[in-house]
């Protein structure tokens, strides 16, 4: 029994089980340490989230003020529901560093767009003034996009919603079903700023160096048959292959005003049925552009192919704008290329450009002069507001001004159009559907051009002038 009592490895060295009891003991004592120190570390995660979700954020808007507060209950609670399942063992201590590290970010980005509201929205208006090329620098879709940013103080409603990862997100809600967006993706640069697109300068640039072709006493680049076919698809390709390019030529340049953006379900409701108000006789499909947020978060036009074709064909009338038909005998011209024209069938071009030519003349002087008795309107009331855009309203969203004043749009009224390009009032000079409107205002403008040598410049400039008497502007419906 004694070898027992006085055990001897292999070794010959006797057990210390004293030390054993020892060293086992500064183990658990080690282990206990770090499972205090980690409970200290959650604590503090914990603790500085809070501190940071509760840090004020100054705004002068009310509706903005509440919307924070409410906003910042919403973030401690979700907090703490993560930290009790941490607490639990529902989620790792890992994942609830990951979340918490999260709603920091989100309630950063949530910071910084409530505090640019105000600046957001007013850059966007200010990019809509005319730059030094003519051209407004902002979109009309960057109002909408900013607009849509600014409607933070309607999530009041529901408030915001995180996730168990501890996402932040926007929370829209209506008959066209929710809608979440990650507050950090509203913040995305190009949700900020969406730049028009100027078609005279990008087809200006691609058609520079085009030759143009002679043949006998006729001088057109169309004469180059294929070339110029090919040479044309390709410009197209190019410009419209850019979704955010083509959807602003649509928007800002088709001088229709129906092409409108829908930034998700809700937007597109009202979208739909304000557009049917407008235009009865339209399919709001065909007008009205989806925008959808890309992998960054940025929304990104979503073109239908019937939109697409549409923004091909601007660049198309562009390109055709560019280019004249040179002729030895210029009282009767051919703008449809082509000779062997019978003596009707050059009668019928020559009216058409007499009717062109007028039509052009009617929207020029309604812009720069302020005369519209050549237009066809329908009744419309033309309003011009306080920042000198030009708007037809309907009768029925008139309201007659005080003693001495001009009648003013009643509260909440939306004009019909709103305008500051004659090009976007060809539908009221010429009948048809707008691309046929389009065309005949360029034809016009090339004619005008051709006898006076500039665009129409006002009744008392050197290029000012009246309808010459031949044929009048066909009208069409105002809507």
């Amino acid at each position: 029994m004694a070898e027992f009592i006085g055990y001897e490895s292999n070794k010959g060295n006797i057990v210390d089980f004293g030390a054993a009891a020892s060293g086992l003991t500064a183990a658990i004592k080690g282990v206990d340490q770090k499972r205090q120190d980690r409970r200290a570390e959650n604590e503090k995660i914990f603790q500085d989230t809070q501190a940071t979700i509760s840090t004020p954020v100054n705004t002068e808007r009310k509706t903005l003020q509440d919307f924070v507060v409410n906003s910042a209950d919403t973030g401690r609670t979700k907090l703490k529901e993560l930290y009790d399942q941490m607490k639990r063992g529902e989620i790792s201590r890992s994942q609830f560093k990951a979340a918490s590290a999260n709603i920091n970010k989100s309630w950063g980005d949530l910071a910084g767009i409530v505090k640019t509201i105000d600046q957001r929205m007013a850059e966007a208006e200010k990019r809509q003034e005319l730059g030094e090329n003519g051209v407004p620098a902002g979109s009309e879709i960057e109002v909408s996009l900013n607009e849509k940013i600014a409607r933070l103080a309607d999530f009041n409603k529901l408030g915001i919603d995180i996730d168990s990862n501890g996402v932040m997100k926007a929370k829209y809600a209506g008959d066209g079903g929710d809608e979440y967006y990650e507050i950090s993706s509203l913040l995305a640069p190009g949700n900020a700023k969406f730049d028009r697109a100027d078609l005279g300068g990008l087809v200006g640039a691609a058609v520079k160096n085009w030759e143009e072709r002679s043949k006998k006493n006729i001088t057109d680049i169309r004469l180059a048959g294929a070339e110029w076919t090919e040479a044309k698809e390709r410009v197209k390709n190019q410009i419209v292959s850019n979704p955010r390019t083509a959807a602003s030529l649509l928007v800002d340049g088709s001088g229709t005003g129906k092409y409108r953006v829908a930034i998700g379900p809700e937007d597109r409701l009202r979208a739909i049925e304000q557009f049917k108000l407008d235009f009865p006789n339209e399919n709001p499909e065909d007008y009205i552009i989806d925008m959808q947020q890309d992998a960054g978060g940025v929304f990104q036009p979503a073109l239908n192919q019937k939109q697409i074709e549409a923004a091909r064909a601007l660049v198309d009338n562009e390109i055709e704008m560019n280019f004249g038909r040179k002729e030895d005998y210029p009282e009767i011209r051919s703008y449809g290329g082509g000779g062997g024209l019978t003596d009707n069938q050059r009668q019928s071009q020559q009216a058409e450009i007499e009717t062109a030519y007028n039509g052009y003349i009617a929207t020029a002087r309604a812009l720069v002069d302020g005369k519209y008795d050549q237009l066809q309107l329908g009744g419309l009331i033309v309003y011009k507001d306080g920042d000198g855009d030009v708007e037809l309203y309907d009768r029925e969203d008139m309201v007659a001004g005080k003693k001495g004043q001009k009648d003013v749009p009643r509260p909440g009224a939306r004009p019909i159009k709103s305008f500051n390009n004659a090009k976007a009032l060809a539908e009221y000079a010429f009948s048809g559907d707008s691309n046929e409107a389009l065309r005949l205002w360029n034809l016009g403008r090339e004619e005008y051009i051709r006898r006076h040598g500039g665009a129409y410049g006002g009744a008392g400039s050197s290029q000012g002038s009246k309808p010459s008497g031949g044929s009048k502007p066909s009208g069409g419906a105002p809507r």
